[in-house]
């Protein structure tokens, strides 16, 4: 299956769960439901940071790592919106991440920088891809670096598994509950995986494409 044969299930799926879980008025709300009309500062602020960091690490980024950083809740600027196709202008956890490769064997990092902890692989802050969180709680990232601006704000690094850590632990900041498709659904990079280990499509599933 395309990685975009499963964009159109997944919100099938996520839509479904979402039908399924809450009525109106009873949807547990994030500290990201205002964002697009209330600045954030002070504990807001880093508690919705703490929910940008959960979901990420919720939606099982296995495919973004190891590089490094720059995680926040901002609006998108012009060229990452071309690269992610979100132009509704308010303000979204957004993971800039910095372009990262596995070191060749012979021409090492080609004038790039080792990715500091992880020697096998290098990093270049010059480019970066954007990861943006959608409505269903997953992040939608750009597939090319191209014209993207350099890594600035740094304040976060993924592992070899996406697993993303900031640099500065949030202190006193509680976690964030994992979604009901996050709980109920196998899933990698923000994508349910729709079919049972018997190759079967769940039957949740519906095919929107």
């Amino acid at each position: 299956m395309t990685r975009y044969m499963v964009v159109a299930l997944t919100v099938g799926v996520a839509l479904a769960v979402a039908s399924a879980s809450t009525t109106p008025g009873s949807a547990a709300r994030s500290p990201l439901d205002n964002a697009h009309s209330t600045p954030f500062s002070g504990p807001a602020a880093a508690q919705a940071l703490r929910t940008c960091v959960d979901r990420w690490n919720q939606d099982n980024m296995v495919g973004w790592g190891p590089t490094l950083v720059s995680i926040s809740v901002r609006r998108l600027r012009a060229r990452e919106a071309d690269h992610v196709g979100i132009y509704d202008h308010r303000p979204h956890c957004t993971a800039s991440l910095a372009v990262f490769a596995p070191r060749h064997s012979q021409t090492g990092c080609s004038g790039e920088a080792v990715m500091p902890g992880h020697p096998k692989f290098c990093v270049s802050t010059q480019t970066t891809f954007v990861c943006v969180i959608n409505k269903l709680g997953g992040y939608e990232c750009s597939r090319y670096a191209d014209g993207s601006p350099p890594l600035k704000n740094k304040n976060a690094r993924t592992n070899e598994r996406g697993v993303l850590t900031l640099d500065v632990a949030l202190v006193g900041k509680h976690a964030t509950p994992p979604l009901a498709w996050q709980r109920l659904y196998p899933h990698i990079d923000g994508f349910i995986h729709p079919w049972t280990r018997e190759g079967q499509l769940r039957p949740e599933v519906r095919n929107r494409g």
